[in-house]
């Protein structure tokens, strides 16, 4: 019997159904977690969609019953069944109301539609701290793949058409082709960069979601400019951005 195999039937088998996890969770051993089962098979971006829209983590069936699976790599892209995680204590969110709070990279994040208030990127900052945070900083390649599945999501939805979205990083001078010329605006350390070949070619960076340029690579950074203040006088809204609190 296969490790899939033998997760489904303990998780259907042994009905340890806590009062503490959400409806339809289950808690298969006493380990504060509990897991909801899908066995429709899905790629990874469509298994991350569904457990991100439930503010929980994909678990990968390919990998032990207990091992978690953060989405720290690319290569499922084979359909597979899945499971969603969820901690058992996920209510007492430190997060504000809103928020979606990630314990594993210690963060609460906020994905917000841009708007004629958000056309530069010192504005998107200026909205962040008036909520409570600032623009993004991304620190490790698991939180820039759930930062683009947050991104991902609103464009999948085609609640969001753009195919790219900008990041809190920006150059520190007019010298922007330089890769390590470049700060976080939240004044964290740049400790992760994910450019792309093309590497900087402009003073802003921002993700790639989308794109049939096969220089440019899902979730890659690449660079473009800080304003878009012609296209907001021009009655068009400006892509959508994610706020986020370092706890």
């Amino acid at each position: 019997m296969d490790k899939f195999t033998c997760f489904l039937s303990s998780l259907f088998l042994i009905p340890l159904v806590l009062s503490s996890c959400p409806p339809g969770y289950s808690n298969y051993t006493n380990n504060n977690k509990c897991y909801k089962v899908f066995t429709t098979q899905h790629n990874w971006y469509d298994a991350e969609q569904t457990c991100f829209n439930e503010g929980n983590l994909v678990k990968n069936m390919s990998s032990s019953a207990t091992d978690l699976w953060l989405g720290g790599y690319y290569n499922w892209v084979d359909f597979k069944p899945f499971v969603c995680e969820i901690s058992i204590d996920k209510s007492k969110s430190p997060c504000p109301d809103g928020w979606i709070f990630n314990k594993f990279l210690n963060k609460c994040y906020k994905h917000v539609k841009g708007n004629n208030q958000t056309c530069d990127i010192w504005s998107i900052e200026k909205y962040c701290q008036k909520i409570g945070g600032h623009a993004i900083s991304i620190h490790s390649l698991a939180e820039n793949l759930y930062v683009s599945s947050i991104y991902y999501s609103y464009y999948n939805n085609q609640t969001d058409p753009y195919k790219w979205h900008w990041i809190g990083l920006i150059a520190n001078s007019s010298d922007y082709t330089n890769s390590t010329n470049f700060h976080w605006i939240d004044g964290t350390p740049l400790d992760f960069t994910n450019w792309n070949s093309l590497g900087p070619e402009n003073p802003c960076a921002n993700i790639v979601d989308y794109s049939m340029d096969t220089r440019l690579i899902l979730y890659q950074w690449r660079t473009g400019s800080c304003d878009m203040s012609a296209m907001c006088e021009d009655g068009l809204i400006p892509p959508s951005f994610v706020c986020a609190i370092k706890l």
